[in-house]
């Protein structure tokens, strides 16, 4: 979708086009290229996939394939997910944009949830419709037996309640976010453990969201947010930055994202309660200190990035040197971006940018999203469109295309075509075993359906998992989200943790104390082991438990984590937005 956003918005911009020559995005157009910011080509023409598809450039040994388009019913996709069961989501968004309508959401769209039944297999695929009737849905995440979908004031639950493959009830889980602005909306519906949901907002909606319960968030600017399936429990965790198109949960439970513009933050490792610079301020706390720049030696060109992935599958993915390295998406210069990431001291990381995966000439292409599947590919949302400018191009210019749009997916030749397990069916003692799955695709879809079902019959199993130092940290990573899931409290996989060398470990301890709730005496020993942790990811978890605690903290629990107060060292500094900022690190 159109994701480059500037303070300022150019007006009746579309009254210097040549109109005859702008049949709905199809002819060539007159605009000047001074009238239109960088990346917008007035003179630019469509081609079809074949033609798109022979316009790539990629490293040796890489192929481009054709997933879906809008010759199989997939026009304006903006996003893509896969559920347990291998099968690939999406939507179309044909109606954008349609900015400070409040009304626009209360009639029937023409928009539709779709979902491909095979994707894996080679394409392209035909789209079979879930739900019609919608308006510019932005992201999907598949659960039970439908499909939660964020689309424009509402998060919807949309349920297949007579297992026909189309929705057929229709649940409000939370309402009342702003509208103000089409492409800033409610997306990035994502998994997290503790049984939670995410999503994010961008900065130009302000609103006052409600959940099921009838409980109320100001929910003015971004925001990065979460809720219980269901609706409940609505909780602002993190604000600022301008938009903030991606979410990237790896397999060792650090959260990734990045910010639109390039202005240090290409990817940032996302802390809870943080907040970061922005255009417009919005703190997530009255203390909340202002986040330093992530990536500020990293410039990778373009105002709009809007979507990021990780490769780190431990096999059946990319070979180095693309193993374990990130992918961003920049509609803006039409190249999917790759950094490599290694930790500093304390947990500091530096980036580092290696050659682009993708390029093209063709000037439609717009990646928007990406996402890993169950093969190990990355799967490219191409929203395919002369225009990505949002506000310095008037929303109803009819060179903005409405009708084309693809899903691309890059594969390595080393990748062989595997069979797909439907983690979603497999019988519960099976869950185990799809849990230690090298891929990350089937090892959450296990840890899902663990969850979903209850399964506590697993906890001895989950137990072992957690408590071996054969199994790998991923894999006892996940064991421990099932145990917290699920509510089990074992004192001795805890200890193991918290002890552990890899502060990951001990970080997905620390957090998960908030969900399983042990006394907080029996908490507050565990932790003595941490006296002298350096691993600044560490101590946060364990101020955040402390907060999160219904009991007041005690004298002796605030002179513990005293041990950690440090003068801030004034003379390291970066500089970003409006810097500069103390570096990372105390």
């Amino acid at each position: 979708m159109s994701l480059h956003f500037s303070p300022r918005r150019v007006r009746g911009v579309w009254t210097r086009w040549a109109l005859g020559a702008a049949i709905a995005g199809t002819g060539a157009l007159s605009l000047t290229a001074q009238d239109l910011k960088q990346g917008n080509n007035a003179e630019a023409l469509p081609r079809t996939p074949a033609e798109e598809l022979k316009s790539f450039t990629v490293p040796a040994g890489f192929q481009m394939e054709l997933v879906a388009s809008e010759e199989t019913g997939l026009p304006k996709p903006i996003s893509v997910a896969f559920d347990d069961a291998g099968r690939l989501w999406s939507m179309t968004a044909t109606e954008y944009p349609r900015d400070n309508e409040p009304g626009f959401w209360n009639t029937p769209g023409t928009d539709r949830v779709v979902v491909f039944d095979d994707p894996l297999t080679p394409g392209p695929h035909t789209a079979r419709v879930f739900a019609d009737g919608m308006h510019m849905p932005a992201s999907v995440l598949a659960y039970r037996r439908g499909v939660i979908v964020a689309q424009g004031p509402e998060i919807l639950f949309l349920d297949d309640a007579d297992g026909d493959g189309r929705a057929d009830r229709r649940e409000v889980w939370l309402k009342g976010f702003g509208v103000q602005d089409t492409h800033t909306l409610p997306h990035q519906l994502e998994f997290a453990p503790g049984h939670w949901i995410t999503f994010s907002q961008g900065v130009l909606n302000n609103g006052t969201a409600e959940t099921r319960t009838g409980q109320e968030v100001n929910f003015d600017k971004t925001v990065i947010a979460r809720f219980r399936p269901g609706g409940t429990d609505l909780q602002v965790i993190g604000a600022g930055l301008n938009n903030i198109w991606s979410w990237v949960l790896d397999r060792q439970g650090q959260v990734f994202f990045h910010e639109a513009n390039d202005f240090g933050y290409a990817v940032v490792p996302f802390e809870p309660d943080t907040t970061y610079p922005s255009f417009i301020k919005r703190l997530v706390h009255p203390h909340s200190p202002l986040h330093p720049p992530t990536t500020p030696d990293l410039k990778l060109g373009g105002t709009g990035f809007s979507g990021l992935a990780l490769s780190d599958d431990r096999e059946g993915s990319y070979p180095a040197p693309w193993k374990n390295v990130f992918f961003i998406a920049n509609p803006i210069t039409r190249r999917i971006n790759t950094v490599a990431m290694e930790a500093g001291p304390n947990g500091v990381p530096r980036f580092t940018q290696l050659p682009d995966l993708v390029a093209t000439d063709d000037e439609f292409f717009r990646p928007v999203a990406l996402r890993f599947g169950p093969d190990g590919c990355l799967y490219i949302v191409d929203w395919y469109n002369r225009i990505i400018s949002h506000n310095e191009v008037d929303r109803n210019h009819p060179g903005r295309d409405k009708s084309r749009g693809r899903i691309w997916r890059v594969r390595h030749q080393s990748q062989t075509r595997l069979a797909v397990p439907n983690v979603a069916a497999a019988p519960t003692a099976e869950l185990l075993r799809h849990l230690q799955a090298p891929g990350t695709w089937e090892s959450r879809a296990a840890w899902h359906q663990i969850a979903e079902r209850g399964a506590r019959e697993l906890v001895p199993g989950l137990t072992s998992l957690a408590l071996s130092p054969q199994t790998p940290d991923d894999t006892r990573i996940l064991a421990l989200w099932c145990l917290e899931d699920l509510g089990v409290y074992d004192v001795a996989v805890w200890k193991a943790f918290l002890t552990h060398s890899n502060p990951a470990l001990r970080r997905e301890a620390v957090r998960a104390l908030s969900t399983v709730r042990p006394p907080v005496t029996e908490a507050f020993a565990q932790l003595q082991v941490l006296a002298d942790e350096s691993h600044r990811s560490v101590r946060y978890a364990v101020l955040r438990y402390f907060r999160d605690i219904p009991e007041p903290v005690t004298a002796e629990q605030r002179a513990w984590l005293g041990r950690w107060l440090t003068p801030p060292e004034t003379q390291k500094t970066v500089t970003g937005w409006e810097g500069p900022f103390l570096a990372l690190g105390g």
